[in-house]
């Protein structure tokens, strides 16, 4: 079984969100969502305009989604890292093989999180829909020294 997991904010869901959900869901048999936690969304983009627990219900309403999960911390490699060990083969089988999607630019990052976890990881297209990350840029200013990022 191909288990895929894909990673996110999901701060102000768009049309991009859901066709990377759709993508994602096409290359797995099951497909996890693990949305950040508001002190990372903070972090990151300097507000939360959709509280986690809402965001966790507009993400179950979508059908590629599987299932979906809130992770702590300052990136998905801890959360993928405890679930490959204690979960993947105890609720999906020994020949479960686990992949990990991320969104095209971060192929040219110097850490790609879960790199030496999954079995495979698969990029997303750009789907040249609106990015979130860049609305939130553009509403702090090019003077914020914040994290930029997808």
């Amino acid at each position: 079984m191909r288990i895929g997991i894909k990673s996110g904010c999901f701060t102000l869901l768009t049309a991009g969100h859901v066709k990377a959900l759709e993508f994602a869901k096409k290359h797995c048999d099951y497909l996890i969502v693990i949305n950040n936690d508001d002190k990372y969304i903070v972090n990151k983009k300097g507000v939360v305009p959709i509280p986690a627990e809402q965001r966790i219900d507009i993400l179950k309403s979508i059908k590629y989604i599987d299932e979906v999960q809130t992770y702590s911390g300052p990136n998905e490699h801890f959360w993928l890292e405890k679930f490959k060990i204690k979960e993947l083969v105890e609720r999906f089988g020994k020949d479960s093989r686990l992949i990990i999607f991320h969104a095209s630019y971060i192929y040219s990052q110097n850490f790609i999180p879960g790199c030496n976890i999954a079995d495979e990881i698969i990029y997303i297209p750009d789907f040249d829909c609106v990015s979130v990350s860049k609305i939130f840029e553009n509403i702090r200013g090019k003077d914020d020294n914040r994290h930029k990022g997808g």
